[in-house]
C-alpha cells in the first residue's frame, strides 16, 4: 500500500515520531527525505539512539539534544544532521489556570514503566502512593497519568488505577497546558514533562528513578525525590523558597530554544521548507547523472 501510494504522489518529506522497526519500510524509498522529529527530547536514555543514523536529518528542540547525542552516539556527524527548531509544541494558546483558593494545587505526572528495564523511569510504584498520600491533605493533588502505564508491567496498571481512586483529580481528558496551568508545583519523573514545565517558572521536583540517567545540567541541579523521602516537607520548601529557580531559567533556551509563542512552529515549518528545496536540487542532478550515465 505504501508503495502505491508513493508511486502515485510526489511525496517530498516524511517525517518520524518514534523509532519504530516498521519506518524501515518507508527509510527504504530514495526519492524522500526523511526526517526523525526529536518529539520528548527528555533526560531518558532512550532519547538517545544509533537508530538516529538511518535519517536524513534530525529536527530537535535545543542544544542540549544535540550535545546528548554527540556523547552517546558514536560515528555520527550530530551537528551537521542535528536541525534545531525548538518545541512546536509548546506554541499551544495560553491556559488561564483554576487555582484552588484554601490549598495549593500539586501535580504528579509520572511517566510509565518503560519498554525496557534500562529505561524504565516510571514512579508510580517506587514513589506514587507515597506523594499522594503524603500531600493529599494540605495540598489538592492532580494525577495525570501516562497513558502506557501497564502496558508493559501490569503492576503498574494497578498502581495507576490506585492513584485515580486516590488523587482529588485525574487529568486524562485536558491538554498538558490546562493541567500545568492549575498547579503550583510539580512532582514528575525524568521525562520530557520536566522539559514542559521550564517555561511555567514554577518549582518542580522530580524522582529518583531505578534507571540510570545519562549525564545532564538539568538533572544535575535539580533535587531528586527519592522514595523514602519527607514529600511534604520538600513540597512546602520549594513552595516557599523554590531554591533552583535561577538554575532552571537559564537551562530553558539550552533545552528548548527559543520558547516565544509562534517562534518554534514557524522554525519548524521553515526547515521542512529549506529540507525540500535540498531535496529537489539533490534529486534532480541524481537523475540527471543517471540520464547521462557514468
Amino acid at each position: 500500500q505504501l508503495d502505491e501510494i508513493l508511486s502515485l504522489s510526489d511525496v517530498k518529506l516524511a517525517l518520524y515520531v518514534n523509532h519504530d522497526p516498521i519506518n524501515f519500510e518507508c527509510l527504504r524509498f530514495t526519492s524522500i527525505t526523511h526526517v526523525y522529529l526529536g518529539h520528548g527530547d527528555s533526560d531518558k536514555g532512550v532519547s538517545v539512539s544509533n537508530q538516529v543514523k538511518a535519517y536524513d536529518y534530525c529536527f530537535l528542540a535545543g542544544q542540549a539534544a544535540i550535545d546528548r547525542t554527540l556523547t552517546s552516539v558514536m560515528a555520527y556527524d550530530a551537528a551537521a544532521r542535528s536541525v534545531l527548531i525548538g518545541q512546536p509544541q509548546l506554541d499551544a494558546a495560553p491556559v488561564t489556570g483554576q487555582p484552588d483558593p484554601t490549598r495549593p494545587t500539586v501535580l504528579y505526572a509520572p511517566t510509565w514503566e518503560g519498554s525496557q528495564p534500562s529505561v524504565s523511569y516510571g514512579s508510580a510504584i517506587t514513589h506514587g502512593h507515597t506523594i499522594v498520600t503524603a500531600l493529599k491533605d494540605a495540598y489538592r493533588v492532580i494525577y495525570r497519568p501516562h497513558p502506557l502505564n501497564g502496558v508493559a508491567d501490569a503492576e503498574y496498571g494497578q498502581a495507576d488505577a490506585a492513584l485515580r481512586e486516590m488523587a482529588d483529580r485525574v487529568d486524562t481528558k485536558v491538554t498538558l497546558e490546562e493541567s500545568f496551568a492549575d498547579a503550583d508545583i510539580l512532582i514528575t519523573d525524568v521525562s520530557a514533562v520536566t522539559l514542559h514545565w521550564l517555561p511555567t517558572g514554577k518549582p518542580v521536583l522530580v524522582t529518583t528513578p531505578a534507571a540510570p540517567v545519562p549525564p545532564s545540567p538539568l538533572m544535575q541541579a535539580l533535587p531528586l525525590l527519592a522514595a523514602d523521602a519527607d514529600v511534604a516537607g520538600a513540597v512546602r520548601r520549594h513552595l516557599e523558597t523554590d531554591p533552583t529557580a535561577d538554575a532552571r531559567r537559564t537551562m530553558i533556551e539550552h533545552y528548548l530554544g527559543d520558547t516565544t509563542p509562534g517562534v518554534a512552529t514557524a522554525r519548524f515549518v521553515q526547515a521542512c521548507t529549506d529540507v525540500i528545496e535540498q531535496r529537489d536540487t539533490l534529486w534532480a542532478a541524481q537523475q540527471a547523472k543517471g540520464a547521462t550515465g557514468p
